[in-house]
């Protein structure tokens, strides 16, 4: 009898393998956004009903509204700590991998076609301002942000009340309790349970939101350009299909370059023969961009898939420049 796969595996394969993936910032911003949205419409319709009632009136459900904020922000730093370990491996430390790697979980990646970035993306565990701050912390070192970064984020103030980072403690704290414990607080007299206003609510969902996006700015301002799932200055993701097109040019004229570096008679491929090669391949990848788009395809849960096919047939085009660069370089 097979053993069960390992939920560590199930994440990756449900996340990080194939055409749907929201493992990044940018979903944990849209989901944010979406929340505080509820809270307003919720509001609309139920604040009403809390007006008739003698105070302290509140519905228990939006305490919860804390867990969800945080699982943003887990899904934020876990993303954006995946994203650093796929884009330099070399950031991945062997205590990472100790820590997160069982023989049955190894034999389980490696019958999956799964790499280790991908493994670790599953075991990362970020339920604590400390770890959430380590997280972002390693990815501001790399992409070279500058060292005081995130420290000064943290400690802006939103009004008079508590800074970034207080705030953050708090609800990591806060939702730590909610789901783990039950005190007087939330059995007790009503006049001493730990309860959110909608009001209350939003404005916390709000203030998480302002940090995601403060945080997101200094990876767009100092990240590579190729840095994975990087967004734009107006905070949506960029278009990575323009991105791969320069890399497929850039490396397509470093081709050219080293051929017209060596004399005719010892070069592999004439400048002409390559001049018609990348015409022929750029007629090919318009073609089935062509074709690409014109299927009618909505994909897993109404998911355009497209963008991803598309993706991917560029990157196809880019792992043989690379290989042909090593030929001919």
């Amino acid at each position: 009898m097979s053993r069960p796969t390992h939920p560590q595996i199930e994440f990756a394969k449900r996340h990080l393998v194939g055409e749907l993936s929201t493992f990044n910032a940018s979903s944990a911003i849209f989901r944010l956004e979406n929340l505080l949205e509820e809270i307003k419409d919720v509001q609309q319709h139920l604040q009403p009903i809390l007006d008739d009632r003698w105070a302290p009136a509140f519905f228990e459900f939006t305490a919860y509204y804390r867990v969800a904020f945080v699982t943003c922000l887990e899904w934020h730093g876990k993303s954006r700590l995946y994203d650093l370990f796929t884009f330099e491996p070399t950031t991945i430390k062997a205590n990472h991998i100790k820590q997160a790697v069982t023989d049955q979980k190894l034999a389980q990646m490696v019958s999956e076609g799964l790499t280790i970035p991908q493994l670790l993306a599953g075991s990362n565990s970020i339920s604590t301002i400390e770890a959430y701050s380590d997280a972002i912390g390693r990815v501001f070192e790399f992409i070279g942000a500058p060292d005081d970064a995130f420290t000064k984020i943290m400690s802006q103030k939103n009004g008079d009340s508590a800074t970034n980072g207080e705030t953050l403690k708090d609800l990591f704290v806060g939702r730590n309790n909610l789901v783990h414990e039950i005190g007087i607080q939330n059995i007790g007299h009503r006049n001493i349970r730990d309860f959110d206003s909608f009001e209350e609510a939003w404005e916390r969902g709000h203030q998480i939101l302002k940090i995601l996006r403060s945080l997101e700015g200094v990876i767009t301002d100092y990240a590579p350009p190729l840095f994975p799932n990087r967004l734009g200055e107006d905070g949506y993701p960029v278009n990575e299909e323009d991105l791969l097109r320069q890399v497929i040019e850039a490396s397509e004229n470093k081709i050219q370059g080293h051929l017209e570096l060596d004399p005719d008679d010892i070069a592999p491929l004439s400048v002409e023969a390559w001049l018609e090669e990348r015409q022929r391949s750029a007629a090919y990848i318009d073609a089935q961009i062509e074709l690409i788009d014109s299927l009618a395809l909505a994909g897993w849960n109404y998911y355009d898939v497209r963008p991803f096919l598309r993706k991917s047939l560029l990157k196809q085009r880019i792992q043989f420049l690379d290989q042909l660069l090593q030929q001919v370089g």
